[in-house]
């Protein structure tokens, strides 16, 4: 498995990891100089990278998210990194009206600028 994600990564193919998984992205050294998420707890397991309490993160090609509880937004982050516009698959869920002004972190390369979703951008979870 580490050798499939290094090999993935280096061909800059879409990694993600939900849950606890983002440990095996961390072993393969995909989360240094990176932000990520991962359940709450493995944010002191998972030594490398910087650990955001949001949804979910995409930094590059590497996208993570927090667990089943935030696996619609998982879902929808990997479709916009695959280039599938969101928008009307997340109001057909409600999730525009429940999320309403809230969303993931992560863009395209490694700044800090948050991605963005009509204009509403990082969801922090305290």
């Amino acid at each position: 498995v580490i050798n499939l994600v290094k090999d993935m990564d280096s061909r800059g193919k879409i990694v993600a990891a939900i849950c606890a998984a983002p440990i095996v992205l961390e072993k393969a050294g995909l989360l240094d100089g990176r932000n990520f998420t991962a359940y709450l707890g493995y944010d002191k397991e998972i030594k490398a990278g910087t650990f955001k309490k949001d949804f979910a993160v995409r930094d590059g090609n590497v996208i993570t998210s927090r667990g089943v509880g935030t696996s619609i937004e998982f879902a929808f982050v990997i479709a916009e990194a695959l280039g599938i516009e969101t928008g009307k698959m997340r109001d057909a869920t409600l999730w525009s009206v429940v999320y309403k002004g809230t969303r993931t972190s992560g863009n395209r390369d490694k700044s800090t600028i948050s991605h963005r979703h009509k204009g509403n951008c990082s969801l922090k979870i305290e």
